[in-house]
């Protein structure tokens, strides 16, 4: 799902973007990646002190993270569920899209 986050920040869906990495910090609040996600949407909106709370929870997560725990959580990353397999099939959808158009600058065209 942080693909999901990340075209919606690369397509300035911001709103949807940030909806997306919640639900992710709402699941896995340890998650690094989605804290560090969500600043950097808040950031593109404009929601400077939001942006700011969310680097110094990821900061925070990052040093508090062991290398062991890191490596348990690639462990059961790597098993798939189906809704993670489906929103991968949607961001590499996405990603197709965006390849076709002419420089990124033309609109996706999505079936």
């Amino acid at each position: 799902m942080h693909g999901l986050a990340r075209v919606y920040q690369d397509t300035e869906q911001l709103d949807k973007g940030i909806a997306v990495a919640s639900r992710i910090v709402a699941f896995d609040p340890d998650d690094v990646l989605a804290h560090t996600s969500l600043s950097i949407l808040y950031q593109r909106k404009g929601m400077v002190p939001e942006a700011e709370a969310e680097a110094n929870r990821a900061r925070v997560l990052a040093g508090s993270n062991s290398s062991s725990k890191a490596s348990s959580r690639r462990r059961e990353s790597r098993k798939t569920s189906k809704p993670e397999a489906l929103v991968r099939a949607m961001y590499r959808q996405l990603v197709r899209a965006w390849d076709g158009s002419i420089g990124g600058r033309q609109k996706l065209r999505l079936k």
